[in-house]
């Protein structure tokens, strides 16, 4: 049986733009405001200059889309991102926030991905930061299909690591 995949590149970066090739941000606007039940996200790195995707992701929330976000070492992000995830934790309760704490330095979540609905995603070089997502020269695939399931419950696995710590108030950061 054969399967239907669609796959599509976007960048960042001027060197690479154009040609039918769309860029990172707009790719990531378009599938988490497409998103209609769930929206996946694990990310290396989150500053707050991506602020409008996480307003995306809030409008998301606010319209009773399901979100799990696992971010590399949130008590290690600047401030502001940290508040800002721990208003939409008190707030909506569609928000799971997870942080991923190995025991060594050694180790870290470096994943740049995004899924929706389990049947479209995003995964990439690009960290979600002004300059991931703009400034620096980044490739992502967005996908669809039925093999997006795999990544998506690759996700749910990760979820149950002894790495991975649950974030229910700002105590817990």
């Amino acid at each position: 049986m054969s399967r239907s995949l669609n796959l599509r590149v976007a960048v960042t970066g001027s060197s690479w733009m154009g040609g039918n090739v769309g860029s990172v941000d707009t790719a990531l606007r378009e599938l988490l405001s497409g998103a209609r039940r769930e929206l996946q996200i694990a990310t290396y790195e989150l500053r707050i200059d991506a602020k409008h995707l996480l307003d995306i992701l809030e409008d998301r929330l606010e319209a009773g889309v399901a979100v799990t976000m696992v971010v590399n070492r949130l008590a290690n992000k600047p401030f502001s991102v940290r508040e800002y995830l721990q208003a939409l934790v008190a707030s909506h309760p569609y928000f799971r926030l997870y942080t991923f704490e190995p025991p060594t330095e050694d180790e870290d979540l470096h994943a740049k991905l995004i899924v929706a609905d389990r049947d479209r995603m995003i995964i990439g070089s690009a960290n979600l930061s002004w300059r991931g997502l703009v400034e620096n020269h980044e490739i992502a695939v967005r996908i669809e299909g039925q093999e997006v399931a795999s990544v998506a419950s690759a996700v749910d696995k990760l979820l149950g690591s002894a790495h991975i710590r649950q974030i229910r108030a700002a105590r817990d950061i």
